[in-house]
């Protein structure tokens, strides 16, 4: 029996031709995935480049093959985006084309354009962070105007338990605010006390209280508490029988010196709580 040596040669010849086709395949998708720098400065209209990218309040942003291929087509000379998908190596790779989290410094997130199996580009995306952090609206509109009585201005003008002691008697409340990039977030307050001695208005006082949040990547906002401390009026007075002696707005009697005084007990309705109280001495000065 003749053996056929070139028919064996041309079998042994493909068997090694295909043994090598796959580790090849391989080979070549970790170099573009490992070699960014080979791939800029070609003439492929489908390249990819490296992005910045500023997320959202929910620590996220959609990015789409427009913003990769700005000039994107099906025509001669541009890039056929047809059939091709995004996908981002980031905190949650399972939802393709949105950018999750913040990228890690000098490093960035990997993203890659797919068509089919094959890996058309690549490139990195630094995300960062520039929002401030979110107030919890609902939340603040339950304080951001609260009423007290015009003796009360010194036991909460620039008094750290009014914002921040809850038992306080005069405790007035501090907004919430949340940051979904993560991070401590740090709040400053301020107080701002107008006073208007012998007006006419049943405003003896105002604090505009303002909170400035910052986060740790120090985006910041800020948001002002109204705080009005009322002179005694007759509408705050409840009928007898609690009532011996009241007086108030003596200043339109021509004492200047005292805006407004009640002197001995009577009752009223507590401005931030609304409950009916007696009150044996009140000075507005």
């Amino acid at each position: 029996m003749k053996t056929n040596f070139n028919a064996i040669l041309h079998i042994q010849y493909s068997i090694k031709k295909v043994s090598l086709r796959v580790p090849s395949v391989l080979l070549i998708l970790g170099l573009l995935f490992t070699n960014l720098p080979s791939l800029r400065g070609q003439n492929n209209p489908c390249g990819c480049t490296d992005l910045n990218v500023t997320l959202d309040d929910n620590c996220q942003r959609t990015l789409f093959l427009k913003n990769i291929f700005p000039n994107a087509g099906n025509t001669a000379g541009t890039c056929d985006t047809t059939g091709m998908v995004l996908k981002i190596a980031d905190l949650n790779s399972t939802n393709n084309n949105i950018i999750d989290g913040i990228s890690p410094q000098g490093v960035g997130w990997t993203y890659g354009v797919f068509k089919g199996t094959l890996v058309v580009c690549q490139g990195t995306i630094t995300a960062t962070d520039e929002a401030p952090p979110v107030l919890n609206a609902a939340a603040f509109a339950l304080i951001d105007t609260i009423d007290l009585w015009c003796n009360d201005v010194s036991l909460v003008n620039n008094v750290e338990g009014s914002w921040r002691v809850a038992g306080y008697r005069y405790f007035t409340g501090t907004p919430t605010f949340t940051d979904l990039c993560g991070g401590q977030i740090q709040i400053k307050v301020t107080d701002f006390l107008s006073q208007t001695n012998c007006s006419t208005d049943s405003i003896f006082a105002t604090i505009r209280r303002s909170f400035q949040a910052i986060d740790s990547r120090s985006n910041d906002t800020t948001i002002n508490q109204i705080i009005r401390f009322k002179r005694p009026s007759s509408a705050l007075f409840l009928p007898p029988p609690s009532r011996d002696t009241l007086t108030f707005n003596l200043c339109t009697n021509g004492q200047p010196r005292v805006d407004s005084i009640i002197r001995y007990k009577y009752r009223a309705v507590q401005p931030k709580t609304g409950q009916n109280i007696s009150i044996i001495d009140m000075t507005c000065a």
